[in-house]
């Protein structure tokens, strides 16, 4: 059954507390419009990784299986699964869970009775798709938007942000919580996503 379905939309629509940071600010109402499809928003996803994913590689002739090297990968992707046993990097090394909001006013609606009206973000607990609960650090991270100032990337949808000062909170693979800062080195923090990819992960 779909999200959509009636017998779902009791469940995908309920606003679960745990899955909403307390300090984020909620820019607009969620579910408000038609595209929302009556689903609850959340602010946390899991990391796939380095790289993103392509839900619909399968649909274009030609185009690769796609790969993922984080905690958590799609099961069409090559890997299909994760064990602990391909943390090569270590469970303290990779991350796991990472911070989403609702802060992108240049976001908007592209569809329904809500478009062209900001739509802030894509992050609904109930929806497993990249944006939503999976994201990935190879389009930056904890981008800032400013309405209307003509610099917008329609990939930020898939970074993690918060409303936080100066950066976003991680769970490890270990469950450790971490602060990390938004000026940490790229190429730590890609380190960091990865599970096996062997980098040397200095202080963060």
């Amino acid at each position: 059954l779909l999200n959509t379905d009636p017998f779902n939309l009791e469940v995908v629509g309920q606003q679960i507390p745990v899955y909403l940071c307390p300090s984020a600010t909620m820019r607009r109402s969620v579910p408000s419009c038609d595209v929302d499809a009556g689903r609850a928003p959340g602010h946390y996803a899991v990391c796939i990784g380095s790289t993103d994913y392509n839900p619909y590689w399968s649909y274009i002739p030609g185009t690769p299986q796609p790969e993922l090297n984080g905690a958590i990968v799609y099961t069409d992707c090559v890997q299909g699964t994760t064990r602990f046993r391909d943390f090569i990097d270590g469970s303290s090394n990779t991350l796991l869970v990472g911070e989403t909001a609702y802060n992108l006013p240049d976001y908007l609606f592209s569809s329904g009775e809500c478009l062209g009206q900001s739509r802030y973000s894509f992050t609904y607990w109930s929806v497993p798709y990249p944006g939503s609960t999976a994201c990935t650090t190879e389009f930056g991270y904890n981008p800032h938007d400013v309405a209307d100032d003509g610099i917008w990337d329609p990939y930020w949808t898939h970074a993690f942000r918060s409303d936080h000062i100066g950066g976003t909170q991680f769970v490890f693979v270990d469950g450790s919580v971490h602060f990390i800062s938004e000026n940490v080195d790229a190429r730590l923090l890609d380190g960091l996503a990865t599970r096996n990819g062997q980098e040397v992960v200095n202080d963060f």
